[in-house]
């Protein structure tokens, strides 16, 4: 996008922001466009049906260039298999109210003949029930626009639009949705810096940086955490409120049963720390799990570990150290006094987070109390995934006592099934 255009993409609603209509893009799909004075834009346009047909192999990002934009798809053309999604959370300052959303380029449910773009947003306000919504899209555009512009998308169809937004820098982000029934404007501001999953910093002169996590899947955080506003209409009532919250990418050679096992995510800000913490446990490495975790202090990294471990990712305590003695303990808590699931057998009411730096002698503890279920999703066996809003408390260790810090905070706490799964089957292929 020409920075000339940031303001007015911002500004408009969604069905307006991608005029001309975006059928007309369908020719500059990948390539080049509206070139200006210093820049030009690359559209990536996606019809609902769009597939390479039969199993072929297709270009896939495994690693990145220097300052290439992590809001591009991964996946420029769509297989069989292959899929990829944009994701934002976020949670409210009093840990009562939460949203996560996210768009998709994803084949894996095309059998019930949906098509490939999916939008999810689930919101769970403080005074009633969870609402969820999923949309499939008739169209969906990502552009992006090097020297300022940004990374921009929208998925469209009849009588809805979900819009995103993410700037160069990856210090901005803003998401929004229309449709007869909710309207949500989301902005992101940064308390932290782009990250590799193995904690290297991103810049836009850096070195290419590996974005792997386990065989086949990729991950790529553009927002660690930052500061969020939400602002939502839904059955006639308006909701606003400032919290915590983050942006993600995520994509896969496979579907994620194929891939994952299971997926922890632990993200919160208390005072001036802010910290995310992913998990990746991997299903074809059976007992191998990927951890990475990064705190910052008022916007710089103070602390990360990242490596392979293994084990139970189920395990009620885990721990990862890398070679310069830096480590992260993770324990779950139970019949603490947060809530907890009503429908999956992990009744976890917490987590506790204990971080450890030997070289500056420096000790952090922070414990999640769960205070609301922000969404869920129930498969089999007991299995599913939840996602937690709750708050925060602690900080550095002194004598025997953590400093108390509070804030909010956003847990997620995922485990697929160990057998078949009729409706996310292994679609591994060689």
């Amino acid at each position: 996008m020409h920075k000339r255009n940031i303001f007015h993409f911002l500004c408009l609603s969604p069905a307006q922001a991608f005029s001309p209509p975006l059928a007309r893009q369908r020719e500059a799909a990948q390539h080049p466009m509206s070139p200006g004075n210093d820049t030009s834009c690359l559209t990536s346009y996606t019809s609902r049906y769009d597939m390479v047909r039969g199993r072929s192999q297709v270009p896939m990002l495994t690693s990145d260039g220097r300052g290439r934009a992590w809001g591009q798809p991964a996946i420029p053309a769509l297989n069989s298999t292959a899929g990829e999604q944009w994701e934002f959370d976020g949670v409210s300052a009093d840990g009562a109210q939460a949203f996560i959303f996210g768009v998709y380029r994803d084949p894996n449910y095309a059998f019930l003949g949906t098509g490939n773009l999916r939008a999810y947003v689930e919101l769970a306000p403080g005074d009633g029930p969870r609402y969820a919504v999923v949309d499939y899209a008739e169209e969906a555009a990502v552009t992006t626009c090097p020297g300022g512009g940004g990374t921009r998308g929208v998925w469209r169809g009849p009588g809805f639009a979900y819009t995103f937004y993410v700037a160069e820098d990856m210090s901005r982000a803003r998401w929004t949705m229309e449709s007869a029934e909710a309207n949500a404007t989301v902005e992101m501001r940064s308390l932290s810096r782009p990250r590799y999953p193995d904690n290297t910093m991103w810049s836009r002169d850096g070195a290419p940086g590996d974005l792997a996590v386990v065989p086949h899947f990729y991950w790529a955080e553009p927002i660690p955490a930052a500061e969020v506003r939400v602002q939502v209409t839904m059955r006639d009532r308006r909701y606003s409120w400032v919290g915590v919250g983050g942006h993600e990418r995520l994509w896969g050679a496979f579907n994620w049963r194929t891939c994952l096992r299971s997926l922890k995510i632990v993200r919160f800000q208390a005072g001036p720390y802010s910290l995310s913490l992913w998990e990746f446990g991997s299903s074809r490495a059976p007992d191998t799990t990927f951890s990475s975790v990064a705190m910052f202090e008022d916007g710089e990294k103070i602390f990360g570990v990242a490596g392979t471990s293994r084990g139970d990712p189920a395990a009620e305590v885990e721990e990862v150290e890398e070679e310069n003695g830096n480590r992260i303990v993770l324990r779950k808590l139970y019949g603490g006094e947060g809530i907890t699931t009503e429908n999956l057998k992990d009744k976890v009411t917490g987590v506790e987070l204990r971080l450890v730096q030997p070289s500056r002698q420096l000790e952090w503890v922070f414990t999640v109390t769960f205070k609301k279920v922000g969404f869920e999703y129930v498969l089999t066996e007991g299995r599913g995934g939840t996602g937690y809003a709750g708050i925060v408390s602690g900080g550095p260790v002194e004598g025997q006592d953590a400093q108390m810090e509070v804030g909010p905070a956003f847990v997620e706490i995922m485990r697929f099934p160990d057998g078949d799964w009729w409706l996310l089957p292994d679609n591994y292929i060689e």
